[in-house]
């Protein structure tokens, strides 16, 4: 059978109308993957991606950010390399400019990092991991959830 979520109320001022939120659950849909409960840790700006592998258990491992994020800049025009590590979400238009000589810069992406790698040794604040995120370590098909907690007002229950 289909189990369904539910546990929310919809209240339909209009209609003066109150009924269950319920939405069908199977297992055989991909939009319904539910996750392992994850590994908590509290927030510390030294944590690095070698340490996110080793806290859920892998020796070796692909960290999936939650955001593309941009990890630096380079200008073609005047040459000049800057450090950014900010989420993409987080980037405004104008933030491509060069301050050096307003031309648009090439940004370097940076969707994961692999441990063992030259970013394994990166700290999660080097490339602008936010706070509270949960970060999913995946070792060839198997799924781990690291959740920097950074905040107690956040909910208990996954």
């Amino acid at each position: 059978g289909v189990r369904v979520l539910a546990g929310a109320v919809i209240a339909d001022g209009a209609a003066n109308d109150y009924y269950p939120l319920q939405y069908p659950f199977s297992d055989d849909c991909l939009a319904h993957h539910t996750f392992a409960e994850p590994v908590r840790v509290p927030a510390d700006p030294g944590l690095t991606f070698a340490d996110v592998v080793h806290l859920v258990g892998f020796e070796s491992a692909v960290v999936e950010l939650g955001d593309d994020h941009v990890l630096s800049w380079h200008c073609p025009g005047c040459g000049t390399d800057t450090h950014e590590g900010r989420a993409v979400p987080l980037v405004a238009v104008g933030d491509a400019d060069c301050p050096q000589c307003r031309q648009p810069r090439q940004f370097e992406p940076l969707t994961s990092v692999a441990v063992p790698s030259p970013r394994a040794g990166h700290t999660l604040a080097d490339v602008g991991v936010r706070p509270d995120e949960v970060l999913a370590v995946r070792s060839g098909m198997q799924y781990r959830y690291l959740w920097v907690q950074h905040d107690a007002h956040l909910p208990e229950g996954w």
